[in-house]
Parts: C-alpha cells; structure tokens; sequence
C-alpha cells in the first residue's frame, strides 16, 4: 500500500485499485444524478416554469447529497456504498469524504452561476406557475396586479387550477377573455 501526502489523493488508507474504483462509483453516481436532470430538462412543451423547478430541486437535492456523503449516508450513492462494502479493509471516512465533498461544492456553484438568472426572475415565474398564491405585492406591474386581484378572487378559475394543469388553465383564460 502506497502513503499518499498530498490533499489531492483520497487517502493512505486505500490501495491504488481501491482508489480508482471509489472514484468510478462516485463518478457513476454523479452522472447519474446529473442524467436524471437533463432527461428533465428535455422534451417537447416543456415549460420554463417546469424547468425552473427542476433546476431548484436539482440544487436543493446537491445539499442532501452534500450533507450526506459527509456523514457517510449513501443510500443515494449506491455504487460508492456498493464498492466500500467490497473493500477488505474498512475506510476511515474523513480522511478519504473531502475529495468528493469538493466535487460536490464545485457542482453546487456552478449550478448555481450557471442558473443565476432563473433567480433573477424568481417572482415572475412563481407568478406564471400559480398565481392564485402570488403575494399581491411582489407583482411588478399594476395592470397585472389588477389582473392577479380578479384571477385570485375567481373560484372557477381556481377550482380548474387545482384540476388541471398550466397549459389548461391559460386556454381557458384566453376563452374566457375572448367572450
């Protein structure tokens, strides 16, 4: 077995072998979370507020995955709980977990650098996704909020926002504006 000094390496406790196939497993499991984020992010119609709640979830879903992978909670790691498990001897955790907390930190700013400007529109979109829970007061504009005031106050457009989904619901403001 190889002493490693530097921070860059996972540990003196592990084997090259045991190394390398910890960093697959973590790896694996990253790009499959990453995986299921884009297969979201796809496909025909997909609204913006759709994907603006992916994203935040994504975000959301990094922290547990931060605070878990630092307590050694890997149900959500399943190929780095599976390959410590195959390990003959048992890993001292916190000299090996920083590496991968860094990975995880790092993807954590990017996302949020990279998805900065969904938050700039943050009150825009809550308004789009359900405007019948929008604060009256965070609406920019008056003609709007004139808008969100009879939207609000309207028990059938309610009702048929609780049953339907958003696409629905704006056919059936569109109709009712038409008549």
């Amino acid at each position: 077995m190889k002493k490693i000094k530097s921070d860059d390496e996972l540990s003196d406790e592990l084997s090259d072998d045991e190394s390398w196939i910890l960093k697959l497993a973590f790896l694996k499991d990253i790009t499959t979370f990453l995986n299921e984020l884009n297969i979201k992010l796809q496909g025909k119609g997909k609204l913006l507020s759709d994907m603006y709640t992916d994203i935040k979830s994504f975000q959301v879903k990094l922290n547990l995955l931060y605070n878990n992978f630092d307590q050694q909670i890997l149900y959500n790691f399943s190929c780095c709980k599976s390959a410590i498990e195959s390990f003959v001897i048992p890993l001292q955790w916190d000299l090996i977990k920083h590496k991968f907390l860094n990975i995880i930190e790092r993807l954590k700013k990017e996302f949020s650098t990279r998805f900065d400007d969904f938050y700039k529109y943050d009150k825009e979109i809550k308004l789009f996704q359900n405007p019948f829970q929008m604060d009256i007061n965070n609406v920019k504009n008056n003609l709007q909020m004139m808008e969100v005031i009879e939207l609000q106050n309207d028990e059938v457009l309610k009702n048929s926002f609780r049953e339907a989904d958003i696409e629905n619901l704006t056919k059936k403001l569109q109709a009712q504006k038409s008549h």
